[in-house]
């Protein structure tokens, strides 16, 4: 009897370890694989207002993390301008693969403090206007559902001159396989140039911001100066003496 129970126990205790081993593996096994991080344009000019695509493909996800390196600013848009969009595909239980998308448009009447929401998913369309947005240096916005009482899915802080900013996505309905995140001119490049390097859920992407470059006046180019300012100055010396 003593033996049984001694087998016993030693069987409780193996399965209790392999139970917690495994409790442990499971969010590692549930992690998100990125397979494509790109940013676009990968070089960029130093204090440049510009444009940028964000290119996220991953084996699917339903909370996600974009860091945001210090030094990028946002414009604030005019009114009735196309600030951003967002194509998603998924996977469903059904055979294919769905697809939606989302905008972001400067409102009309007060473009920089809302913008106009409207999603199509998979067919189902919604329109949120007037989202409270806001634009300033290390300001934190809510991005809401367009579909109702839906409840926040993300939350957007921008990078100040010297702490990073992040895009934090979470609780989302279905896995999210791909994401491509279009970015109108309402980017400031950092004033200093240098790699800057974003991560999505700890995979890096560099974007090199190059300093603006010091206009080059050649020999002739120089003297070509000269004498135009030559010819005005003797013109507006002729002028004054007649």
């Amino acid at each position: 009897m003593k033996k049984s129970g001694k087998k016993l126990m030693g069987a409780v205790m193996i399965g209790i370890v392999v139970s917690a081993v495994m409790t442990a593996l499971m969010p590692l096994a549930a992690a998100v694989t990125i397979t494509k991080f790109e940013i676009t344009p990968a070089n960029n000019r130093a204090g440049a207002t510009s444009a940028y695509i964000i290119q996220v493909n991953t084996t699917g996800f339903q909370s996600f993390d974009i860091t945001i390196p210090a030094g990028f600013r946002a414009k604030i848009p005019s009114a009735g301008e196309l600030i951003a969009r967002v194509d998603l595909w998924w996977d469903t239980p059904s055979p294919g693969t769905q697809y939606g998308y989302v905008t972001f448009t400067a409102n009309v009447t007060d473009p920089s403090q809302r913008v106009d929401v409207f999603a199509d998913i998979g067919g189902a369309t919604a329109t949120l206007p007037g989202m409270e947005v806001n634009y300033a240096e290390g300001a934190t916005t809510s991005i809401k559902s367009p579909f109702g009482a839906q409840p926040e899915r993300a939350k957007l802080r921008l990078p100040t001159a010297v702490e990073n900013g992040w895009l934090n996505i979470t609780g989302l309905p279905d896995p999210i396989t791909n994401v491509t995140v279009s970015i109108g001119e309402f980017v400031k490049n950092p004033v200093i140039a240098g790699d800057y390097e974003f991560t999505a859920d700890g995979v890096s992407e560099t974007v090199h911001i190059s300093a603006i470059p010091v206009p080059v006046v050649n020999t002739i180019g120089l003297l070509a100066l000269v004498g135009i300012l030559s010819i005005v100055l003797a013109t507006l010396v002729k002028r004054k003496r007649t």
